[in-house]
């Protein structure tokens, strides 16, 4: 099976859009056993798997059976990104997806080539996915790639560097404070494990938020690394003045003078709200891009009935500093292809997809 003819590689399998162009990693935990959903999935039209048994009565699917399928996820994420050394990698306690999309946003206002890891995709399984998610249709050296990485345990960051440390040499740690201290011998404990998440890149931007966070970052970087305390100064947020050193350090000089700061933060928070006439609004104002709608409907699918009819407004999407007519063209029509079933299925439910502009 060649990993690089499909589109998708998903864990949860809820989460399909195309079929034909979807592989599910069957993802064994304590608590579950994904191999179980593999005849559901193969029943609406799944026909690849990566797999640690193969399954019966699946006659013309294929699979790569591996020892250990996050081990797999792992290695092909690393193959996907072979050549690539212009990755930023972003962790901390708390602001690491605020952080993620604010930079995001301002590399794509200046009409520059990026991509970011969906939502918080970073745990050693999330962060596998986020980066074949990422490089789907094959990695670009031209492109930005931003990556959010979390742990909430001793031991968790090796294996992400494995993953990223040769192609990701900026570094970004958000706001340091007491989140997941339970889990470490210490606080400071924690913070050389966040530290070590970073401790191939070259350069490292820091909030000062945390007296130890730059002690320890002199510490445990190579020599030649350089360690950036930023403060929030005149910006609106330590994010935006973060942003803002990141952009001058990845060599973007013709940044207009309120780039980042005019950008907003996310709302992380899907909004769910029972309207009149036995209504649900969800409002997801996510950063506005179509791997974020995607997520979207996918969310909206799981929380509406076959009685209910869907509408889907796109907003701030088509209204993007610099955006053309071109790819207002493109967002509307590549909305319509996810919102009517991605890849020629079926819409939701059974239900008319009306198409205005």
């Amino acid at each position: 099976m060649n990993i690089s003819d499909y589109r998708y590689i998903i864990a949860d399998s809820r989460s399909v859009f195309d079929p034909s162009a979807t592989v599910f990693a069957a993802i064994r935990t304590e608590v579950g056993d994904g191999h179980r959903f593999i005849p559901a999935l193969y029943d609406a039209g799944v026909r690849a798997f990566i797999v640690e048994e193969i399954p019966q009565a699946c006659p013309d699917a294929e699979f790569m059976k591996v020892d250990n399928v996050p081990a797999a996820l792992a290695d092909l994420a690393r193959q996907r990104l072979d050549g690539i050394d212009s990755g930023i990698v972003v962790t901390g306690s708390h602001g690491k997806t605020t952080m993620k999309e604010l930079l995001f946003t301002s590399l794509l206002s200046l009409g520059r080539k990026a991509r970011r890891s969906p939502r918080s995709w970073n745990s050693s399984i999330g962060l596998p996915l986020a980066i074949l998610d990422m490089t789907s249709g094959g990695a670009d050296p031209d492109t930005c790639y931003i990556t959010e990485a979390g742990i909430d345990g001793p031991g968790q960051a090796e294996g992400t560097v494995s993953v990223i440390g040769a192609s990701h040499h900026t570094g970004i740690i958000t706001a340091m404070d007491s989140e997941h201290d339970e889990a470490f011998a210490s606080h400071e404990e924690k913070i050389r494990e966040k530290v070590r998440l970073v401790s191939h890149c070259s350069t490292v931007f820091y909030a000062d938020s945390d007296p130890a966070l730059g002690r320890i970052l002199r510490e445990m970087l190579p020599d030649g690394a350089e360690a950036i305390e930023v403060t929030q100064g005149s910006h609106p947020t330590i994010f935006h003045a973060i942003a803002a050193e990141v952009l001058r350090h990845i060599g973007v000089t013709d940044c207009p003078a309120d780039i980042p700061d005019s950008i907003g933060l996310v709302n992380c928070r899907r909004e769910i709200t029972a309207s009149m006439y036995g209504n649900t609004v969800i409002i997801d104002s996510f950063t506005p891009d179509l791997r974020s709608l995607r997520e979207a409907l996918d969310f909206m699918r799981r929380q509406t009935t076959a009685a209910q009819s869907s509408a889907l407004v796109l907003g701030s999407m088509l209204y993007r500093r610099g955006i053309s007519d071109a790819e207002k063209k493109s967002i509307v029509d590549e909305a319509y292809r996810l919102a009517a079933g991605v890849g020629g299925a079926s819409v939701p439910h059974g239900h008319q997809i009306e198409r205005r502009m």
